[in-house]
């Protein structure tokens, strides 16, 4: 076996046997065990975890990058009156590859992205020529978007599919207990899903309404906002944010606490209801929060950007927060945490009373769905941005918004 074969099959493996626990576990054990070769063996090619990390990632840039030289070379060719197509093409070349490749996509949202992917050279150009093209499509199909904001659409587009991605694995998961290829009829209804909200939204009637956006962002975008935050949380947000996504550990949070491990679990039985309990504490302040400004509005769209500002204005007043959701989401205590609460949830609230008054529709998706969808579009954009450097807009949050409700089309 040469030596190009063995780094080959060593990348392969360590996709494979770490990808099975949605890469939260990454010991080099479970590839040597795999290969039944000695960790000295497996040093003979990667110095360590890291170099074998880098590797990966590496692989995983070629495959988004020969993906990424098949679109183009089907949107150039397209025939004028297909041109319509650009942004369908795009959702499933994309979201097929993810699709049959679930590991590749598991590392992909959970790794390279947090990693130097916004850095990446090559990436860098797609993302360039993206956002190029469908600036070119937005000016073609004279859109409510403006062509400068086909950025925001490509960040959406992305969003929407990693989300439809992951609740439909998440929803497979609860059948089968094990991560495995999602089949065809999963992945189509994956990109049929993502290509309705793009298209048409959640707003049942496309008339306009009006509203002040800069009243609202003037009185709740970044005003005073205070919350009594527990010690262990905080210490968390620290080391998060000093060691990120991988790093962090009880250990490094018991030091930055300097207690000892145990001495954190005084008043719990364990890991999970420690950071359960200190994670819906933190979700029900901000949503206090949030109750509190949407109380002074009448009309539904008032209320849900106020919502939307009040939630964005909470994050990129403290990032930490940003990166402490996302570790909590790496741990795996999203689900539980959400279905405590969903229902006090004031997006949800509003969602609610939002279909049964007839302003929203949610075929073929239920209220949960939509409600976590959309706070997930304000979370995910600010962590993104935050992760390519780019500096908080407003107008990024008008840009969901408009989005959420309307679609591209907003006829």
């Amino acid at each position: 076996m040469n030596k190009r074969f063995t780094k080959d099959l060593i990348i392969a493996t360590a996709f494979n046997e770490w990808g099975k626990f949605s890469f939260k576990n990454m010991s080099l054990s479970l590839i040597t065990d795999k290969l039944k070769i000695t960790k000295p063996a497996l040093y003979r090619y990667f110095k360590n975890k890291k170099e074998l990390l880098n590797d990966m990632s590496n692989y995983l840039f070629n495959k988004l990058i020969q993906l990424a030289s098949t679109y183009f070379d089907k949107i150039k060719n397209l025939k004028k009156e297909d041109k319509k197509d650009v942004i369908l093409i795009f959702i499933r070349e994309y979201f097929e590859f993810f699709g049959n490749n679930l590991y590749y996509f598991l590392f992909y949202i959970f790794y390279l992205i947090k990693d130097r992917y916004f850095e990446n050279k090559n990436i860098i150009e797609i993302n360039d020529k993206l956002t190029f093209i469908f600036s070119d499509f937005i000016k073609q199909n004279n859109l409510w978007i403006k062509p400068e904001q086909s950025e925001n659409l490509l960040r959406y587009i992305f969003s929407t599919g990693i989300f439809l991605t992951i609740f439909t694995i998440h929803e497979d998961l609860k059948k089968k207990r094990i991560l495995k290829k999602l089949d065809d009829d999963q992945i189509n209804n994956i990109i049929r899903s993502i290509d309705k909200i793009i298209t048409s939204g959640f707003k049942s009637n496309k008339k306009n309404f009006e509203i002040d956006f800069k009243q609202i962002e003037d009185l709740y975008f970044m005003n005073e906002i205070s919350c009594t935050r527990n010690k262990i949380f905080e210490s968390i947000a620290n080391v998060v944010a000093k060691n990120g996504l991988w790093d962090a550990s009880i250990k490094k949070i018991a030091d930055d606490l300097n207690m000892s491990k145990s001495s954190l679990y005084l008043y719990f039985k364990n890991k999970k209801e420690m950071l359960s309990d200190m994670i819906i504490k933190e979700i029900e302040q901000g949503n206090e929060r949030i109750q509190k400004n949407i109380s002074v509005y009448y009309d539904f769209f008032e209320k849900l950007y106020c919502a939307v500002i009040t939630i964005s204005s909470i994050f990129v007043k403290d990032y930490r927060m940003m990166l402490v959701f996302d570790w909590f989401h790496y741990q795996g205590f999203e689900l539980k945490v959400q279905s405590k609460i969903i229902k006090s949830d004031p997006f949800y609230i509003l969602l609610q009373e939002a279909v049964e008054k007839k302003l929203i529709k949610i075929n073929p998706f239920d209220i949960e769905f939509v409600t976590v969808y959309l706070k997930m579009q304000i979370l995910k954009d600010i962590l993104l941005l935050n992760l390519m450097k780019k500096e908080f807009n407003l107008n990024d949050m008008r840009f969901i918004f408009n989005m959420f409700l309307y679609g591209i089309y907003k006829e």
